[in-house]
């Protein structure tokens, strides 16, 4: 009885990895490249015009971006968001432009944060042993 027990156990445990593993994979290009423009359009207040614009800018990148990424080709990866931040640039309003690089800006910063509270965290734990 006992070890059908654990069996279960360990099997939900393994389910559970697999369906992590499946929901982290889910993300496409395509999916990140719709958030974005998601993003954009709210945060900036784009105009019907803008989003199809943008929307088109961030499809045509994300796959590329991705595999340049996945390759760990960072000197590729730059070239691409410099590329793509010229065309986002040429559709939005210069307040806009603005708004979206201190958006940027901001986000980055809390990722910074985010990355720093963890090794603050872990780092906390490894003095107090």
């Amino acid at each position: 009885m006992k070890k059908m027990f654990f069996v279960v156990i360990a099997s939900l445990f393994a389910v559970s990895l697999i369906a992590q593993d499946a929901a982290k994979t889910k993300k496409t290009p395509e999916s990140m490249a719709a958030k974005q423009t998601e993003t954009m359009i709210k945060e900036l207040n784009l105009s019907a015009e803008q989003g199809a614009k943008i929307s088109q800018i961030n499809l045509n990148y994300a796959g590329k971006m991705a595999t340049a990424r996945q390759q760990k080709e960072k000197e590729e990866y730059k070239k691409l968001i410099q590329a793509r931040d010229v065309e986002t640039k040429a559709v939005l309003t210069p307040e806009q432009y603005t708004q979206w690089k201190e958006y940027q800006k901001a986000k980055m910063e809390e990722k910074r944060k985010k990355e720093e509270g963890g090794n603050a965290e872990s780092g906390k734990a490894e003095q107090s042993e």
